[in-house]
């Protein structure tokens, strides 16, 4: 059966609360899918998937909420682009939150549960405000799926990256993930009256969507500064943050595409996918949850 997404907590036996947090479990601990039934990244067409991750929660008694960033006025001037209206959102749900130190992890719409028994805490930075990490299939740091403690420090960042908004170029950029590269290296910037090659190559992005080789070698020219495995540490609004980059296998999800919906269950990883856009990419197992239908032909 459905369930209902909106504030929804799931409890299940619970573990130490980690470190920073206040509260229960579930204040500290929560997975937030942000999803707009303005765009196609509909509740109703990634219902199915949505029910896996809910699943996957409850199985470890982390919180779950459903972020609709129409619901925050503060994030209607960026109503043309859902995913610089996402991270928006984030920084405006957390401010509502701002008495507790709550750990969320942000998730794309069509991603899902792939190994049940790996719990998330295994994959948290501490020390980082924020935690991003490489894609498996290409030299990107992730934008749609992060870790993010409620601290000032994130939340200003988050809004700084938000309005990159304003700054994206004329030809492709990958919307905030291109902008996320721009973002991080403006943040991690080792002067501050010499802008990086990642910086000024970001405005001179003109080639469109049929022709991606100079979008990504300028993002091979920005990770020669954002490297992995790695924090970047500066100042927005006076306040100093660390933003970790966790290198490729290591974070709390990966496109299941480049490992052939498959988990390595020695080394637990990855709890979960990224990718499965289409419903009919999961079954119903004999719990009411959404799995992987392995028998079936998969395309991200």
């Amino acid at each position: 059966m459905w369930l209902a997404l909106s504030a929804l907590t799931v409890a299940s036996s619970l573990p130490a609360i980690p470190r920073g947090c206040e509260g229960s479990f579930q204040e500290c601990r929560r997975i937030v899918t942000v999803i707009n039934n303005a765009y196609s990244f509909s509740d109703t067409v990634y219902a199915r998937q949505m029910q896996s991750v809910v699943c996957y929660a409850r199985r470890h008694g982390y919180g779950y909420y459903q972020l609709n960033p129409a619901d925050f006025s503060a994030c209607s001037k960026f109503s043309s682009n859902f995913f610089f209206a996402k991270h928006c959102a984030v920084a405006e749900y957390l401010e509502t939150r701002v008495k507790h130190k709550a750990l969320l992890y942000i998730l794309d719409g069509d991603v899902v549960e792939a190994n049940p028994r790996v719990r998330l805490e295994t994959f948290d930075y501490f020390n980082s405000d924020i935690t991003f990490y490489e894609r498996l299939w290409n030299p990107e740091v992730m934008s749609g799926n992060y870790i993010v403690q409620n601290t000032f420090f994130a939340r200003a960042f988050l809004r700084f990256w938000t309005r990159f908004f304003y700054k994206q170029p004329p030809g492709f950029s990958s919307a905030d993930n291109g902008a996320l590269h721009a973002a991080l290296a403006l943040f991690a910037r080792a002067r501050p009256d010499v802008a990086s090659p990642c910086e000024t190559g970001y405005a001179n992005l003109t080639t469109d969507v049929t022709n991606l080789t100079l979008y990504f070698k300028w993002i091979k020219t920005c990770r020669n500064i954002l490297q992995p495995d790695s924090f970047l540490e500066g100042i927005i609004n006076k306040t100093r943050g660390k933003i970790f980059i966790a290198k490729k296998g290591t974070c709390f999800v990966a496109d299941g595409a480049f490992l052939g919906w498959s988990i390595n269950k020695n080394a637990g990883y990855p709890p979960l996918y990224h990718g499965i856009k289409d419903k009919h990419d999961l079954k119903s197992d004999n719990n009411g949850c959404w799995v992987i239908n392995k028998t079936k032909k998969i395309n991200e």
